[in-house]
Parts: structure tokens; sequence; C-alpha cells
């Protein structure tokens, strides 16, 4: 698993922008600084 991809259980991201970025480019959802954990598992 590529490392941008593990994030905390709550969404936050724990590697800042850099990682927020590439999350973005691969279309996972966001819900303004923390991934949107619900809809990324649906």
């Amino acid at each position: 698993m590529p490392w941008h991809r593990v994030v905390h259980a709550d969404g936050s991201i724990p590697k800042g922008q850099r990682q927020r970025e590439l999350l973005l480019r691969e279309g996972v959802p966001m819900r303004g600084d923390r991934v949107d954990i619900d809809r990324a598992r649906a």
C-alpha cells in the first residue's frame, strides 16, 4: 500500500499537505481537511 493512503481512523491526514494532494489526485473524498471515511469505504 502506498504511504499516502495511510490515514488515521478519524480521517485525519498525518503527513500534511503533500499527502492530501496525492489523495485528492486519486479522487479520495474529503470533508474539510480529513478523508471522508464513510464515502471512501463505499
